[in-house]
């Protein structure tokens, strides 16, 4: 048989190869989509599920605990601005943030503190900012010159911020930026521990016109220094209110840097995270209004 007489008899296998490579194009063609990647875990948990539950909340059907006893350590440098403690919350309960100096994130900045507030049967959780003037932080007395109303704790002039040391713990050796001005009760302040507005037994007040207007000025949110404080209070059993009963081993941030440094925000080592040097609170038990 020559060769023209074989191409008839190659021409079925000729084709079955096509067709087989035809259909494996098809399906590669026509192949179902790679499913989509998992979505990343968020920031807060790191991606471990447990850790989702340290995310924080903000409301909650009950009100948060009365505010610690505790005492101020003296501010680290020029500049740094006191973020008093608080109490936030997460899927464990409440725990307490405790109070720290805060770098001011720029010249002029001060900070408004957060307050949880009673609205429509729970109580919402309203953020602190950083701004120009201070706004309405609820009424509450968080010591140390956030009496409820307004800041008596120091005032910036120019590119410096000046510390009233009637009210605030300061080291003139190394904070020489200071003065003192007297402070008397006023009936507008709330002498009581009360850590919310509104509700049956919350703090009664609402915001006065410059609270208002300083709530409508460009704010900044609180700093990676803040929120990482806030979440490691989060992860600390210790700080929550249903270990310790209103007394938090980590009251408050021990600034004790060396010299030239800033502080790194370990906790204090003393009762309620009173650390070395720290002072008597000056302002818990007399909550004051500046005498205008």
């Amino acid at each position: 048989m020559n060769a023209i007489a074989r191409i008839p008899h190659l021409r079925p296998l000729a084709a079955a190869i096509l067709m087989t490579v035809g259909a494996s194009a098809v399906a590669q063609t026509y192949a179902p989509p790679p499913a989509p990647a998992a979505p990343a875990a968020p920031a807060y948990d790191s991606g471990d599920p447990a850790n989702a539950n340290l995310a924080p909340i903000d409301r909650s059907p009950q009100p948060p605990p009365p505010l610690p006893v505790y005492t101020q350590p003296p501010a680290p440098d020029d500049g740094y601005m006191w973020v008093p403690g608080y109490w936030s919350l997460n899927r464990y309960g409440y725990f307490w943030v405790p109070g720290a100096w805060v770098l001011a994130p720029y010249t002029g900045a001060l900070w408004t503190p957060g307050y949880w507030g009673f609205v429509d049967g729970v109580y919402l959780w309203h953020a602190g900012y950083w701004g120009p003037h201070i706004g309405f932080y609820g009424g509450i007395n968080y010591g140390f010159g956030y009496i409820g109303i307004g800041f008596v704790g120091g005032y910036w002039d120019h590119d410096r911020f000046f510390y009233n040391r009637a009210v605030t713990n300061v080291n003139v050796t190394r904070v020489t930026n200071v003065y003192n001005h007297t402070v008397v009760v006023n009936n507008n302040i709330d002498n009581r521990r009360i850590s919310y507005n509104g509700g049956p037994a919350g703090i009664q007040r609402r915001a006065d016109p410059r609270e208002v207007a300083a709530r409508n000025e460009p704010h900044r949110p609180p700093t990676d220094v803040q929120r990482g404080f806030a979440r490691d209070a989060g992860g600390n059993r210790g700080q929550f209110f249903d270990r310790n009963q209103g007394r938090p081993p980590q009251a408050f941030v021990d600034h004790a840097p060396p010299q030239g440094q800033r502080p790194g925000g370990g906790p204090g080592n003393g009762p309620n995270g009173a650390g070395p040097g720290a002072r008597p609170d000056m302002n818990r038990g007399n909550p004051c209004m500046e005498r205008m």
